[in-house]
């Protein structure tokens, strides 16, 4: 699962892509608001005013404490021309800017409704097709005639990845730690994906994918598995007495 703080670098990430397009001239519609060049510098109009005034009315307090918060006023109004590249980000993307103010409780909620989320999110995890598997890796499911894999499977791993240069004991050692954990915890009927490749591209140490039951890890940071499986915890079982991200944390 994409836990908060990758969350937080994939926006500053695609806030610094979305600037450079800006400035290149190579984009002319940022978020719900359209943008073009003049001699004066960037005129703004807003297009989808509708998006706009509803989460403002339902972000008021946060959407009052954002720097931009007057501008983007006047543009429901009117089309404003703006000198500064700077300015025109964070005004075109000034919910981005709020969610990051919002509570824990209120960033749950509009983690599933605000669209440019969801864009972000889709590019983290699509952009280098994490779901896919790498050329340079060994995978193997129920199927394995491999004693050793078989022993994994047995440990309630339906489908395993690796890079090849990843030691076959180093997997059997993490495996081994997992399912410890797992008879610590009671968990009945595990039954997970478990992949390990690098996820430096995506700034993340590991996530847990509820979609597709799989836990990712990066080879350099295993240390998260404990974290990961926290979360896998936290949906099966259906956990509501805390914050998920907290849970997992303490797992």
């Amino acid at each position: 699962m994409l836990n908060m703080p990758d969350l937080v670098k994939s926006i500053k990430s695609f806030l610094k892509e979305e600037k450079n397009y800006l400035i290149n001239g190579s984009k002319n519609t940022f978020n719900n608001f359209s943008v073009s060049k003049t001699e004066q510098g960037y005129k703004v109009s807003c297009f989808n005013k509708h998006f706009v005034v509803d989460f403002i009315n339902k972000n008021i307090d946060y959407f009052s404490q954002i720097p931009t918060h007057k501008e983007i006023m006047q543009l429901l109004v009117e089309s404003k021309v703006f000198s500064s590249a700077n300015k025109v980000i964070n005004i075109c993307y000034f919910d981005l800017i709020v969610f990051q103010m919002l509570n824990e409780a209120e960033q749950t909620i509009w983690l599933k409704k605000l669209p440019i989320i969801k864009k972000i999110t889709d590019k983290k995890f699509n952009r280098a097709k994490i779901f896919e598997v790498n050329k340079s890796a060994i995978t193997f499911d129920k199927n394995t005639c491999n004693k050793a894999y078989k022993d994994i499977i047995s440990l309630g791993f339906n489908f395993v990845e690796f890079p090849k240069d990843f030691k076959v004991e180093q997997l059997i050692n993490l495996t081994k730690e997992i399912n410890a954990l797992i008879i610590e915890k009671n968990i009945t009927k595990f039954n997970i994906a478990l992949r390990i490749k690098k996820l430096g591209l995506y700034n993340s140490k590991g996530f847990y994918s509820k979609e597709t039951n799989t836990i990712f890890l990066d080879p350099r940071h295993l240390e998260v598995w404990r974290h990961e499986l926290g979360h896998y915890f936290y949906d099966k079982v259906g956990i509501k007495v805390m914050n998920e991200e907290e849970f997992a944390d303490n797992f």
